[in-house]
């Protein structure tokens, strides 16, 4: 499977949990960070433009992006992110 066709599209079919597992979450597991930030940044945007900015596949979204900005330590950006999630959960 081409994950740059699969992530470009603008409704891929794929669940934003599967293009994570495929893409994203196996270079988290390998410590490869850098590997799955632009994938997860590129699954959210997608999900953004499919299901809108408050749809509870944003926050899971945002809530894996922060997750990784946490293992990084990049603490002050993970933050707001996770703050941004919670509250769609919040909502949904």
């Amino acid at each position: 499977m081409d994950k740059n066709r699969v992530l470009s599209t603008k409704h891929s079919g794929v669940l934003p949990f599967a293009k994570l597992v495929f893409f994203a979450a196996p270079n988290m597991h390998a410590h490869a960070f850098g590997e799955a930030e632009p994938l997860m940044r590129r699954a959210l945007a997608i999900d953004e433009a499919s299901v809108g900015s408050d749809h509870p596949n944003v926050a899971t979204d945002l809530n894996n992006l922060a997750l990784l900005l946490q293992a990084t330590n990049r603490l002050g950006e993970a933050e707001p992110i996770a703050r941004r999630a919670l509250a769609i959960f919040s909502e949904s």
